[in-house]
């Protein structure tokens, strides 16, 4: 069981970045609203990277209203990418943990509960079970985001760290977004390998549930996809241990 401190529960924080998405943000901060987990034991950390279409000035109204410790800035980064958020979202947090979701997901009721209660000795990250939201149209060429603990790739749509764990490695490498951010993809999953080289344990929490919304793509949106794996050859020089996690007989992807 996680360290537990005179209240009974280790502070917790959560960092959500935003980038439009008006009616999705509503829906993941209501959700979040409803936790189970008590109200003074976390706070919400909200980055907006820039959004155009109302959803900034909704959370700046939210918090002034809302029920739980939730506070909200502006990505101030040269570059306007979620890690960058989520790197101004671990400067500012004061929680024993750092749990990490995104807009486009609903988190249940005791997401938090479930997390903090998968943290052992020793372990530095736990992840969650994600499945698409109920009820989501699912037509062909459907992005559709399962993760079931089958193999670890350290999404942030549903994660949490140790705040000491991600201390030692420095958060987020700016190595993914800078210089043109030649790494657009895969900054969530060369942190984990950072944190797990450190000596820290993964833990699955299947009961630490996100519901993600399902992502329509066009055929054009369908035939770029397949440039998401081509962080995988850098991720495996940097992480030798990602060869046999990542690449089929450790050369293949």
């Amino acid at each position: 069981m996680a360290a537990i401190n005179s209240d009974g529960f280790p502070f917790v924080t959560i960092v959500l970045p935003i980038y439009n998405r008006r009616l999705w943000v509503q829906e993941q901060i209501e959700s979040l609203e409803k936790q189970s987990y008590p109200r003074d034991r976390f706070e919400l950390i909200v980055v907006d990277n820039g959004s155009s279409d109302g959803a900034w000035e909704f959370v700046e109204e939210r918090v002034k209203t809302t029920a739980i410790r939730m506070s909200c800035y502006r990505n101030d980064d040269p570059v306007k990418v979620p890690a960058a958020s989520r790197n101004l979202g671990i400067r500012r947090a004061q929680g024993e943990f750092v749990g990490f979701t995104d807009s486009d997901c609903r988190t249940d009721p005791d997401w938090i509960r479930e997390m903090v209660a998968a943290f052992s000795e020793g372990v530095g990250i736990v992840e969650g079970r994600t499945i698409p939201v109920p009820g989501d149209p699912s037509p062909p060429l459907c992005r559709i985001k399962m993760i079931d603990g089958s193999r670890s790739l350290f999404d942030t749509c549903n994660i949490m760290y140790r705040k000491t764990a991600l201390s030692e490695v420095g958060g987020f490498s700016r190595d993914f977004y800078e210089n043109g951010y030649p790494r657009y993809y895969g900054e969530d999953l060369d942190l984990g390998y950072r944190v797990k080289e450190r000596g820290w344990g993964v833990a699955f929490a299947p009961n630490a549930v996100v519901m993600h919304h399902n992502q329509p793509q066009t055929v054009l949106q369908w035939l770029k996809e397949p440039r998401l794996v081509y962080i995988c050859p850098y991720i495996a020089r940097k992480h030798p241990i990602a060869r046999g996690e990542l690449l089929f007989a450790k050369y293949f992807l």
